[in-house]
């Protein structure tokens, strides 16, 4: 078993080292490409590379540089995608806008509710005091009444009976 390990082991690292091989000759053979010059520096990557080859296979360009080239293809191209990157979260951003306005509306709307709960409940507990008092007065108002009529029963009598001794 071991051998079969060591074995192996042996070909992973041989084949890693003809990758590494691979690898190194692919970046050589890229630098020399590069060098040449064709390709301004900005541009030298995977992404602008291939989307360059695109555009001259289809035909929508036929130089790199110019008005109409590949370079200013590719700006517009990436100006768009920014810009439909940010469409996009203004759209994610507006459903959560539509959402805090409802959040907001709801809020509100029950503030109103428990706004007018509770001016009713003051309405309705000043009218209690207001009837209470007005209770009371009423109340007072017979009393002072009676007092009066009981003063007036009491002079009348005092007044009698002083008009009827003194005589």
């Amino acid at each position: 078993e071991q051998t079969k390990e060591i074995e192996l082991k042996n070909k992973l690292i041989n084949y890693c080292s003809e990758l590494q091989s691979i690898h190194n000759g692919t970046t050589q053979c890229l630098n020399k490409f590069y060098n040449m010059d064709i390709v301004v520096p900005k541009y030298r990557y995977l992404i602008a590379i291939s989307s360059f080859k695109d555009y001259l296979e289809e035909g929508r360009c036929y130089e790199l540089s110019g008005h109409e080239g590949a370079y200013n293809l590719y700006n517009l191209e990436a100006r768009l995608d920014k810009i439909i990157t940010r469409l996009d979260a203004v759209i994610s951003n507006l459903s959560e806008i539509k959402y805090n306005q409802y959040s907001l509306y709801q809020a509100v709307k029950e503030s109103g509710e428990k706004t007018d709960l509770y001016y009713n409940q003051w309405i309705s507990s000043t009218n209690k005091f207001i009837d209470s008092y007005n209770n009371n007065t009423n109340l007072n108002n017979y009393h002072l009444e009676r007092i009066n009529k009981e003063l007036e029963y009491q002079n009348k009598l005092l007044n009698y009976a002083s008009n009827r001794y003194h005589l």
